[in-house]
């Protein structure tokens, strides 16, 4: 793993040889912004703000719909 700080972190991740499998991987995030903050700004109207990202794997985003 390693941070390169403009990346982010870079996790090596290898898939195990069974075919069977489960991976835990916990995240803690602080954002630059507060939630309130994040509820009004109008950046985020229908469009995904990635969070975080693995191919062919799951993904987190923020977004906002206009109300």
């Amino acid at each position: 793993m390693a941070f390169t700080g403009t990346d982010g972190l870079k996790l090596e991740i290898s898939k195990p040889k069974s075919e069977n499998y489960d991976y835990t991987i916990m995240f803690w995030f602080r954002s630059g912004k507060s939630y309130e903050n994040l509820r009004i700004d109008d950046d985020l109207i229908d469009k995904k703000k990635y969070l975080f990202e693995i191919p062919d794997g799951l993904a987190c985003y923020i977004t906002r719909e206009k109300n």
